[in-house]
């Protein structure tokens, strides 16, 4: 199994299943397809120089034999599964939202001192091989989760039960199918810098990585929804 035909299975066809329920429901205006749009732009350029950089350290590695080829180091499918999954995310989102009272973001600055120590706490765990995956989870992590619940924390409370179920499911599916990928040598995480632990052979920190980007994404449209209220 290639990196593509990883894609054509397991991620494509999702995509055209929530796009074809989103419209059939007329789940998504075009406010929401701006915002998925964003949150795409958003993701790639976010993660590029992390995704790059983690490579570059050995954190995972890949096949060059089942890849098309590399941007920046970084697979050309890895950027269509950034794309796929934010879309995707998106959708579900959409399709599970629900009006809350909020209208109005309201800045709480109490959020930046907790993610700055969880920030350093990242800095400190990258010192030791064996938590280095952690380390960069929670550096790149912590700063948009911040900024996310400085703009609208009482948002994304009030929203949080509409789309945590969707959220863990999509989690689980993603964790599913990465078990699938590793098993077939298309990526490899290094055990070296690993914490070693495993959930039915799946490194913990890849189920960790897929609950902080989905999270990312329904926060950013739970955000973007309070966003169109003030329209």
């Amino acid at each position: 199994m290639t990196y593509l035909s990883f894609l054509l299975i397991f991620l494509i066809p999702l995509f055209l299943l929530f796009s074809f329920i989103s419209l059939f429901r007329k789940r998504v205006n075009q406010h929401d397809f701006t915002g998925i749009l964003i949150l795409v732009i958003i993701a790639v350029l976010y993660t590029t120089p992390w995704d790059s950089h983690i490579i570059s350290k050995g954190i995972w590695f890949y096949d060059n034999d089942k890849i098309i080829g590399t941007l920046f180091r970084i697979p050309f499918e890895e950027y269509l599964f950034m794309i796929l999954q934010t879309i995707i995310s998106g959708l579900i989102f959409c399709n599970f939202k629900k009006k809350i009272h909020v209208v109005k973001f309201k800045f709480s600055i109490r959020y930046l001192i907790p993610f700055l120590l969880i920030f350093l706490i990242g800095l400190y765990i990258l010192k030791n091989e064996s938590f280095a995956y952690i380390g960069y989870l929670i550096t790149w992590a912590s700063i948009p989760l911040a900024i996310q619940l400085f703009v609208g924390s009482k948002a994304i409370y009030f929203s949080f039960k509409n789309w945590v179920l969707p959220l863990l499911l999509f989690t689980l599916y993603l964790s599913i199918i990465d078990s699938i990928a590793i098993g077939n040598n298309i990526w490899t995480i290094n055990d070296a810098t690993s914490c070693g632990i495993k959930i039915f052979r799946l490194p913990v920190e890849e189920i960790i990585f897929f609950f902080l980007t989905n999270l990312l994404i329904f926060q950013g449209m739970s955000l973007w929804s309070i966003l169109e209220k003030n329209d």
